[in-house]
């Protein structure tokens, strides 16, 4: 399972250091998730052209491969480029904050909410 980062965490923790963001796949579709994501990670985030994602760079990593594509050949031209807002991040960091008090004093109610609902789905396949 993975967890949020909270905005100003350096990416060095996991490994990484990017500049920036490319965003694709379904995700591109809503103006406001890949803002949220540019703001809570302060990153700038490139939303290109070609968002297909995982099957268009699979294809373009295989074409360089056996030499179809020029290495140095980009992927996509970027339609976007998003810039962290420093105000909504820090409404994130305060919400995360909250979130992160609230969830230990409801995993019980979180636990058996989850029960009624494999229950309810189990009735249902009979």
């Amino acid at each position: 399972m993975t967890k949020p980062m909270p905005s100003g965490m350096p990416f060095t923790v996991i490994g990484a250091a990017p500049g920036q963001l490319t965003a694709v796949g379904g995700g591109t579709k809503s103006g406001l998730w890949t803002q949220i994501v540019s703001d809570i990670t302060g990153l700038k985030q490139v939303i290109p052209t070609v968002t297909i994602g995982a099957s268009f760079g699979d294809a373009m990593l295989a074409g360089r491969g056996v030499g179809l594509v020029p290495p140095d050949r980009l992927w996509s031209t970027p339609t976007e480029t998003l810039v962290p807002d420093d105000r909504a991040a820090a409404r994130y960091d305060e919400l995360y904050r909250v979130y992160r008090l609230l969830y230990p004093a409801t995993v019980e109610q979180a636990h058996d909410i989850a029960r009624v609902q494999e229950e309810t789905a189990d009735t249902a396949r009979r």
